[in-house]
């Protein structure tokens, strides 16, 4: 009898995988692995605005399809494969670099990014996104209203008072609006921030200058080479920065008109920084009345003539208000000469920025409409000027009624009564 050879039995077959029906180009691929699992890839949108390959799982190749269609359409309307799985702290990080800053001035910004930095962060940084409740909000609040300032220099930390309501509310605003713009590419349902109160702080208590105060202290500084400046601010309530970025081709002074276009703001960590005003509304033409005419005028003269000595010092910046060399006037150098000019003429000390007061004040006793008022501050809302300003209403309720008196008292005396 013949041998008997034994071969080999043949090793058994890894099973294929199985594979869907074919994607269109772009839409991802699917297939089954190993362990019996769906899986699929698809490029998607990043948050530095590359594309990479994301891969999906799933128990079925109906459920992988669903979840590639998701992040392909996510991406389509341009929302990043990281939005899943992002915290508080990265979208923070999303949020302020392409949502905010192309749209916030950027004194905003810096504003922004310190409540962000000091108060969000520290406090629900590590929170999920999509986790986040009206409690976590709550208690981020809590934590920003117990905050302590710096404080004088050498002063206990316990002595130290702490941050304002109205810092409160303004990390609530930026924890608001950042969740807004989450809700609106859909990686929200709701804005928790929204459900949660603040406690509306107490309007600051404003100070304007009367007439008499106004008047003396213009006298006093007459001699000054920034004269023109108050002046300005004095007759037509221009914000610090505004004043700082006229320029002469936004003036005509033959017409008697000023136009608002631009500002200029020392930045922390950008230096000095021209950009728009605060708002769309703060963008205006005034006409200027004629001691605001004469007092350019006068300005333009005594600049001709540092022109002059500058002697190829000068830098030419087209702005209105410089120094004696022609650069910009630094922010924190005008309210120093501001401080030192109020202490010769002898009259109450009160911030720069409520000349811009005392300048609606002035214009409301004088029974300037509201409404015109508001045009010539810039404000967004006729409600911003009655809201800083309802303490001139009474006096012109007042005013108001003795025309009505005068009226009606003048009918009785006719001795009409209607009858015939």
């Amino acid at each position: 009898m013949g041998a008997v050879i034994a071969f080999p039995a043949p090793e058994p077959e890894e099973p294929r995988r199985r594979r869907s029906k074919k994607r269109s180009n772009g839409q991802g691929s699917i297939y089954q692995r190993k362990d019996g699992r769906w899986a699929g890839a698809a490029y998607v949108l990043t948050a530095d605005g590359t594309f990479k390959r994301v891969p999906v799982y799933g128990k079925s190749a109906e459920e992988v399809d669903a979840k590639l269609t998701e992040i392909k359409s996510r991406s389509n309307r341009g929302l990043p494969a990281e939005a899943t799985g992002w915290t508080m702290a990265s979208y923070a990080d999303y949020w302020m670099e392409h949502v905010a800053s192309p749209k916030l001035r950027p004194t905003t910004l810096v504003r922004y990014r310190s409540s962000v930095a000091r108060y969000v962060v520290p406090a629900i940084g590590k929170r999920r996104l999509t986790a986040l409740t009206p409690a976590d909000v709550r208690l981020m609040l809590s934590k920003a209203a117990a905050t302590r300032t710096a404080g004088r220099k050498g002063q206990p930390e316990d002595e130290r008072p702490t941050v304002s309501p109205r810092t409160v509310q303004q990390v609530h605003a930026v924890l608001r609006a950042m969740l807004s713009q989450a809700v609106r590419e859909e990686l929200l349902a709701r804005n928790v921030a929204r459900l949660v109160q603040v406690p509306t702080p107490d309007r600051e208590e404003i100070h304007p200058w009367t007439e008499a105060e106004a008047r003396a202290f213009l006298a006093s500084a007459r001699a000054h080479r920034l004269h023109a400046l108050f002046v300005v601010a004095l007759a037509l309530g221009l914000r610090r920065g505004e004043l700082l970025g006229l320029r002469w081709s936004d003036l005509d002074l033959n017409a008697g008109q000023l136009r608002v276009w631009q500002t200029l703001q020392r930045v922390r960590g950008d230096g000095v920084v021209f950009g728009p005003p605060k708002s769309r509304r703060s963008r205006r033409v005034l006409t200027m009345p004629a001691v605001v005419v004469q007092a350019l005028k006068r300005h333009r003269n005594v600049q001709e003539q540092e022109r002059r000595l500058a002697d190829g010092q000068w830098q030419e910046t087209g702005l209105v208000f410089t120094t004696a060399t022609g650069r910009h006037v630094e922010p924190r150098n005008l309210n120093t000469a501001f401080g030192r000019l109020i202490a010769r003429a002898g009259v109450r000390l009160i911030r720069f920025h409520d000349l811009r007061h005392t300048c609606a004040t002035l214009l409301l006793a004088a029974g300037v409409s509201p409404r015109v008022v508001m045009d010539i501050l810039g404000h967004s809302q006729i409600a911003v000027t009655m809201n800083i300003y309802g303490h001139v209403m009474p006096a012109m309720q007042q005013e108001a009624a003795g025309h009505i008196d005068a009226a009606l008292s003048e009918q009785e005396e006719t001795g009409d009564d209607g009858d015939d």
